[in-house]
């Protein structure tokens, strides 16, 4: 009886942690909407062809698609320096305060961080994030009276 225990428990055990992980969020989310930091822009151009978004424009110091987010219509800029990425926009049609919690709340729960919140007057907010185990900051803005709803990924050299 012993000699099928130990087997079956080890088939059990292998299979929960292969359960557990297959069920964990990615655990790099450095870079910007899927590519990392230093990435080409040809390398994300040619990826971007195969995913649902439309090229606005391009150019060689950055790219403008237009695709959609938590169901929110956005457009996406990749912008680099030397041909390597080293900064993202996710800029949102809707200039609302529930497009902006619900794009918070997105965040929180993605990089499960700290905000550190700044609110101005009835029609600003800011949110700065620095994601631990990532090399970004990610600054999350809301201006209604200016019509913009963006989140920006900054690099930040040495972090990880």
């Amino acid at each position: 009886m012993k000699k099928f225990f130990f087997p079956i428990a080890m088939l059990v055990m292998a299979a929960l942690a292969y359960g557990q992980d297959s069920a964990q969020p990615p655990k790099d989310l450095s870079g910007f909407s899927g590519y990392a930091w230093g990435a080409g822009i040809e390398f994300v151009t040619n990826h971007m062809e195969g995913e649902d978004y439309d090229l606005i424009s391009a150019s060689c110091k950055d790219l403008w698609y237009r695709g959609k987010l938590l169901n929110e219509k956005l457009r996406l800029v990749y912008l680099f320096e030397d041909g390597m990425l080293t900064s993202g926009i996710w800029i949102f049609d809707d200039v609302d305060y529930e497009s902006y919690w619900q794009v918070s709340e997105f965040l929180q729960n993605t990089y499960s961080t700290n905000v550190e919140m700044t609110v101005k007057g009835d029609d600003w907010i800011e949110a700065e994030m620095w994601p631990r185990g990532t090399n970004a900051q990610i600054v999350h803005n809301l201006d209604v009276e200016d019509d913009r709803h963006e989140v920006h990924y900054y690099y930040r050299s040495g972090e990880e």
